[in-house]
């Protein structure tokens, strides 16, 4: 949390108006992570008014505070909305714990089905431990209990082989909240951004999905 706070006193320019959104949205993930959901609130409040779209972790908040119907509709709407596999591959696994949430398993089990897909295609350790993982909660839901396991086993892995690849590239856990924020919103003109709806190479899509290591 500490290094998520410099990122967003470094970043607070008039020229670094969309890494500070970034930055704002990952701190309220953390407070909302935390349970500390007033905070959250206050920081999706100004990761919104510094360019970056509050979903869909202002979503998931209304999950956990029994906001459901709210939720669902939130996550309904932003999905309909996201036309490219970047945005939706980002959407897709929250979208699932949403559904969940509302009692919509058919919904949620579409969604990991189109998640499983993208993984699929872009094989990188962290899209393949999300599709497990939202794949295992469906499973979870319908009651299939052996295959659960190894969903859940598979997901493990998967963010086991992410941890492993950060640690060989030399990154500190911390490395994360800024690379983040840089990541998905400060791409400098007249290069691939991950809002945008194209995907030119498959190594800039690569970048922007999975996150080669470089955490």
């Amino acid at each position: 949390m500490a290094e998520v706070q410099r990122a967003c006193d470094r970043l607070a320019r008039p020229t670094s108006q969309p890494a500070l959104g970034a930055a704002h949205y990952v701190r309220a993930e953390l407070h909302r992570l935390r349970g500390e959901f007033a905070e959250a609130e206050v920081a999706y409040r100004k990761a919104n008014q510094w360019g970056r779209q509050p979903q869909p972790g202002l979503a998931q908040l209304r999950l956990a505070q029994g906001r459901v119907d709210e939720a669902h509709a939130t996550m309904r709407r932003v999905l309909i909305e996201a036309e490219d596999v970047v945005t939706r591959s980002r959407l897709l696994g929250p979208y699932v714990e949403v559904a969940l949430g509302g009692g919509d398993v058919a919904a949620a089990r579409g969604a990991a089905e189109e998640l499983s897909r993208i993984a699929a295609v872009w094989s990188t350790p962290f899209l393949s431990a999300l599709s497990s993982h939202a794949t295992g909660s469906v499973l979870l839901a319908e009651g299939d209990a052996r295959a659960v396991l190894a969903a859940f086993r598979r997901a493990g892995a998967g963010w086991g082989e992410g941890r492993a690849i950060r640690r060989g590239a030399g990154l500190p856990a911390g490395h994360w909240a800024t690379r983040t924020a840089h990541r998905w919103s400060s791409t400098p003109r007249g290069r691939y951004s991950c809002n945008s709806t194209r995907l030119p190479t498959s190594s800039a899509s690569r970048n922007c999905l999975g996150f080669q290591g470089r955490w």
